[in-house]
């Protein structure tokens, strides 16, 4: 405010001109009322087209296909990259391939794979946007085009006919307008505009329909039905190219090393190839196989009327402001005191919102992963030592072992029980720097939830507080900000952060157990059934060395079997005859055998892993057909 002048004449002079302003000021809004009505009206209107507009966009993500079609073009863009790694590692070693059976099978797979990556360049994959982006988008921008014509047509004689009403309260709601705050008629131009929900909401529900139907419809999306298809020859074509590779893997092992060797490599990364495109693409395939319920869908997205027009009340603003220069210095003042008021209810709002989420429930939470942890590393450090036993059995008798038949097997496989020790460290250290990383994220979060709560629920209790006190000197001031609060849903959402880290904890520790632990068990249960077996059936009992070594090779098997088997880990190892079971056993290959009914296992290729039930690594397993 200006400052008091000490002449009673000048302070006079000073309040008459400002009652004449006053009314100066009061007479011109008079004039500007009705044009700026019909300014906010026709800004809120067109506010309210657009958030209509998204929220049919939005239907989308309650379909069907949602988040799986997009994903089928980069399962197929990434699959053909890795098809072109292996024709690449074809085309270095090829030569080394000097036996005939060998590279006539190798060269039949490169064949098909090279026409399959014909077949995408052919049809444009990896282009910078997925097709089926563009596809949906189009889909969407007709739907809604179609709803543009719809409230064009819906909207002008209602809103203009409700918005007369305005004009009683119009003077009130421009003078408290100031320059850091919306204009006040822009509440009850929205208010207004909700009355149009009747009107418009069949409009919105058909399009919401429309669109819905349009994106499952496999039919009408022509690219969307062509990429899943493409998944499913690639499943057929790849799986093919496996079952191949066990026939050339026989011809591989009864050639020299070089091509041994050479031709391993291109066919475990065929096998790598598979296992890979079968991770990211069997989501794919196992959702389209259960597909959501149609009604369900529509349940969760399409508002009933009423909550129609709160959704709209809750998103229109007006951006137009009101600069009223003629009482500058007071909204100046007004704004300080405001400033102070928001600064004092973000204080309050920031303990009372602490207190809410349940600061103790997600500490305990946090506890209770870091304990979660635990076991897996002491399983680790476990393994680690079992297996460095075993380095220090071979350096205690490695003179004598070296010099025995079967030396290079023996070296190699010494030189591998090292590197695991190495690389279960490796892991380890990975997997605490993951903990340590999500546990860190964890407590951001919270903080964020907090932040994020403050910023939604903060100028719905200002706006709730200045409403009600202007109204009622008495009002509770903290029943409002509570039930502000309340709306914002602090108790399900500590509870949604609380549960979506513990997936993400329980979920790397699992990736640690498998990609880990259980790996480096697989493989060395490969050492024993293969490399060691070799060892003894080539020796006689005179080398009672090795025989030693290879006995205590199996007793390191033995002991990290136990130990897992006490951390509840159980291999599958499942006897011929077994059915076989999906949930713990993978087929590698399926062939017509005598004395075998079908779907019964016939060998067990590799050995699988359980924990409570629980397959963490399947069995892979020759069964017959």
């Amino acid at each position: 405010m200006s400052k008091r002048h000490t002449s009673k004449s000048k302070v006079r002079s000073k309040k008459t001109d400002k009652l004449n302003v006053l009314k100066q000021t009061l007479s011109q809004l008079d004039i500007l009322s009705g044009i700026l009505v019909d300014e906010l009206a026709e800004h809120a209107l067109n506010q309210l087209c657009t958030v209509i507009s998204d929220e049919i966009i939005a239907s989308a993500a309650y379909s069907r296909l949602h988040n799986v079609d997009e994903r089928a073009y980069s399962v197929y863009t990434a699959l053909i990259e890795r098809y072109k790694g292996i024709m690449t590692l074809y085309e270095q070693f090829q030569a080394d391939i000097t036996h005939e059976q060998a590279h006539e099978i190798v060269s039949g797979i490169i064949a098909i794979i090279t026409s399959r990556v014909n077949l995408a360049e052919e049809h444009g994959v990896l282009t910078d946007e997925s097709p089926i982006t563009t596809e949906k988008k189009q889909l969407a921008a007709n739907v809604v085009q179609e709803f543009h014509v719809e409230f064009e047509h819906a909207s002008k004689n209602t809103f203009h006919t409700e918005i007369s009403t305005l004009q009683p309260h119009l003077k009130l709601t421009l003078i408290q307008a100031s320059d850091f705050e919306q204009v006040r008629a822009a509440t009850e131009i929205t208010d207004t505009a909700t009355k149009l929900a009747h009107i418009l909401y069949p409009a919105y529900c058909s399009c919401c329909q429309a669109l819905t139907a349009q994106l499952n419809d496999i039919e009408l999306r022509r690219v969307t039905n062509y990429y899943l298809r493409i998944l499913e020859d690639e499943r057929h074509i790849i799986e093919s190219l496996v079952k191949i590779k066990v026939t050339a893997e026989a011809y591989s092992h009864s050639a020299d090393s070089t091509v041994e060797n050479v031709t391993d490599q291109i066919l475990q990364a065929i096998y790598e190839c598979y296992q890979l495109f079968m991770v990211d693409a069997n989501p794919i395939f196992s959702y389209l196989l259960h597909p959501q319920e149609q009604a369900e869908q529509w349940a969760a997205q399409v508002y009933t009327i009423d909550g129609f027009k709160d959704a709209l009340t809750a998103k229109l603003c007006v951006e137009e402001i009101l600069h009223l220069e003629i009482y500058e210095e007071t909204i100046a003042e007004l704004a300080v005191l405001f400033g102070k008021f928001n600064r004092e209810l973000e204080k309050y709002l920031c303990n009372v919102i602490e207190q809410k989420i349940g600061k103790d429930m997600l500490d305990k939470t946090i506890d209770e992963l870091c304990d979660a942890s635990t076991p897996s590393l002491l399983m680790a450090n476990k393994m680690s030592d079992i297996f460095r036993r075993a380095s220090i059995f071979f350096d205690e008798h490695e003179n004598i072992l070296l010099e025995e038949p079967g030396a290079e097997i023996i070296a190699g496989i010494n030189e591998t029980v090292g590197i695991k020790t190495m690389s279960i460290a490796d892991g380890e250290q990975s997997f605490s720097g993951d903990m340590q990383a999500i546990f860190l994220s964890f407590q951001n979060e919270r903080q964020n939830l907090c932040e994020t709560i403050l910023k939604n629920s903060h100028g719905a209790a200002a706006n709730k507080l200045l409403e009600m006190f202007f109204t009622d000197k008495t009002c509770n001031v903290k029943k409002i900000i509570d039930n502000v609060l309340e709306q914002e849903n602090y108790t399900t959402k500590t509870i949604k952060t609380a549960s979506t880290w513990q997936s993400k904890v329980y979920k790397r520790i699992m990736e640690f157990k498998r990609d880990v632990l259980l790996y480096e068990m697989g493989t060395f249960d490969e050492i024993i059934n293969y490399s060691v077996r070799k060892l003894v059936n080539d020796i006689n009992e005179d080398h009672a060395s090795t025989l030693a070594y290879a006995a205590y090779l199996k007793q390191t098997q033995s002991e990290l079997v136990e130990m897992l088997s006490r951390n509840n880990i159980v291999r599958i190892i499942p006897e011929p005859h077994t059915p076989f079971n999906a949930k713990e056993h993978d087929v590698l290959t399926a062939e017509v055998t005598e004395g075998f009914a079908k779907g019964e296992i016939v060998k067990t290729f590799s050995s699988g892993y359980k924990e409570n039930d629980v397959a963490l690594v399947r069995a892979t397993v020759v069964a017959a057909k």
